[in-house]
């Protein structure tokens, strides 16, 4: 978030705050729940290969295509979920 201050000189500076506002996440909680949910997704794909493996054998060619398309939604979904559940538990 930037703050714009009036002055001298050219009339604009701009200052990087890292204030957390209360209307969202700081980059702290931010980066913190994504790398929280990129160790959860790891764990349990990695609990789960064999499962996992096995169910997307069928699709022969893009069975790996498969399991890092569901690496991806699992990540993106576990992020989003730690992140709701930090800001529920903020306020």
């Amino acid at each position: 978030m930037t703050t714009s201050h009036g002055g001298t000189g050219n009339g604009w500076q701009s200052e990087e705050t890292h204030e957390p506002s209360r209307d969202g996440v700081n980059r702290f909680e931010h980066y913190s729940t994504g790398l929280g949910g990129l160790l959860a997704t790891v764990i349990v794909m990695v609990v789960w290969y064999p499962t996992l493996a096995g169910v997307v054998e069928p699709l022969q060619a893009l069975s790996s295509t498969a399991i890092v398309a569901f690496g991806v939604v699992s990540w993106s979904l576990t992020w989003l979920a730690l992140e709701l559940f930090w800001e529920w538990r903020r306020h």
